[in-house]
């Protein structure tokens, strides 16, 4: 995520550090699917600096390329010269935020909820709840069913429903099952957005686990999002507010660690604790941490699971070897590996919605790939992830994707 107070700056560095040896065209899931020069890495990393000469102005044409990106690290991870492709993106999106062009979404989403975290979860089940009384009475065709939140437009996308009870409503519950037990481990736990809001079955089996394998988890009730979406669109000063809020939330408390279960929470956090932008205990993913003190043992699984891993989870936290290794003995034999490993789904975050046919092309290849490994279940760390998987998989009538937390749970 960028830091600079720049994105200038950070455009002319990374185009001074540029070898411009295409290597990253090889690993960019866009590029592969395109074939433009202008939506690869380096295409991108060259158009933007073109920007920041004054060369090309910032036109719809441009941003509509330059901003072509799934923000899936491949391009990072394999630069000889440590140039952030997926960095200019986001300096592009400073850029355009700084011009006051936002459009009217965003700009409820990132400077009304997102600034004042404690809104979203009542504003989402008042609108979950409108919409299921509404639903009925409203014509398929109608676009009026598009002002809904994350509704299920039959025939065009689907998206999960919010909750009924966000997770943060069972906070005062989870407290004092923390403060009566004695426990090995002690973890604050960092929840995120979509396990709050719409996943929440994703929290709660993520506790189940811990508590069985003799883990405390306190939940700061204070939390709200961590900022990396608004950040990743161009609008830092929400997410510093956001990163200073979860500092407030987390610091100073009496525990080992910090646990997320968002693999893009747990990325931005990590990152910002490095850049010393906040001053909490360690941030893990709660797979990585439960790999690292618990000696996990589960009943054998009924049925034969594969694993597609996060790209903020593998490339952004380089956990990809430590979550194969606990998901084998976790899984044994049941265990059908990492389907197409380091390769991103194609979702990234809301980019399946406004380039569906690249996305969808990408994500066939990892459903397909998941169909030729024998496994009956396909899961994941990411809700996002999950939400366009699952989409994915509905097209061939396979089932929903599940959260790895879900799958443990039944284990235990």
């Amino acid at each position: 995520m960028l830091l600079d107070d720049n994105p200038i700056a950070l455009i002319e560095e990374n185009l001074e550090r540029c070898l411009l040896c295409g290597r990253c065209r090889s690993v960019c899931p866009i590029f592969r699917e395109v074939g433009l020069e202008m939506v690869s890495p380096r295409g991108r990393v060259a158009l933007t600096s073109a920007l920041a000469r004054g060369e090309i102005s910032l036109s719809e044409v441009f941003k509509k390329q330059v901003v072509n990106c799934l923000r899936c690290m491949a391009c990072v991870d394999i630069c000889p010269s440590d140039v952030e492709p997926n960095e200019t993106t986001t300096a592009v999106y400073r850029i355009i935020a700084s011009s006051k062009v936002i459009d009217p979404i965003r700009g409820i989403m990132f400077r009304i909820l997102l600034r004042r975290g404690r809104l979203l979860p009542p504003f989402t089940s008042f609108w979950a709840n409108l919409f299921r009384i509404l639903s009925p009475l409203l014509p398929e065709w109608t676009r009026l069913r598009h002002l809904l939140p994350l509704p299920t437009m039959k025939g065009i996308r689907y998206m999960p429903g919010f909750a009924n009870m966000p997770f943060s409503y069972y906070i005062d519950y989870y407290n004092r099952v923390y403060r009566a037990g004695r426990w090995k481990h002690r973890v604050a736990l960092f929840f995120g957005c979509a396990s709050n809001l719409v996943f929440p079955e994703t929290a709660h089996s993520m506790i189940a686990v811990y508590i069985k394998h003799g883990i405390g988890v306190y939940i700061p009730p204070t939390q709200g999002c961590c900022g990396f979406p608004a950040g990743a669109y161009g609008d830092e000063k929400t997410r510093r507010k956001r990163l200073y809020e979860f500092e407030r939330a987390f610091s100073g408390l009496d525990v080992d660690a910090v646990v997320t279960i968002c693999a893009t929470c747990g990325h931005n956090l990590r990152e910002a604790r490095e850049n010393m932008l906040i001053a909490v205990p360690e941030v893990y993913d709660a797979l990585v941490y439960l790999s690292e003190v618990a000696d996990c043992r589960f009943k054998g699984a009924n049925s034969k699971v594969a694993y597609h891993i996060p790209c903020h989870l593998g490339r952004g936290q380089g956990a990809t070897e430590i979550v194969k290794r606990f998901l084998e003995r976790a899984l044994g034999e049941q265990f059908a590996g990492m389907i197409l490993e380091g390769e991103c789904c194609g979702g990234g975050g809301v980019y399946n919605l406004i380039h569906p046919d690249i996305a969808f092309s990408i994500g066939e290849k990892k459903v397909g790939a998941f169909v030729e490994s024998g496994a009956d279940v396909l899961t994941t760390s990411c809700p996002s992830c999950k939400i366009f998987l699952t989409e994915v998989m509905a097209k061939r009538g396979l089932p929903e994707v599940k959260n790895v937390w879900e799958v443990l749970y039944d284990l235990i």
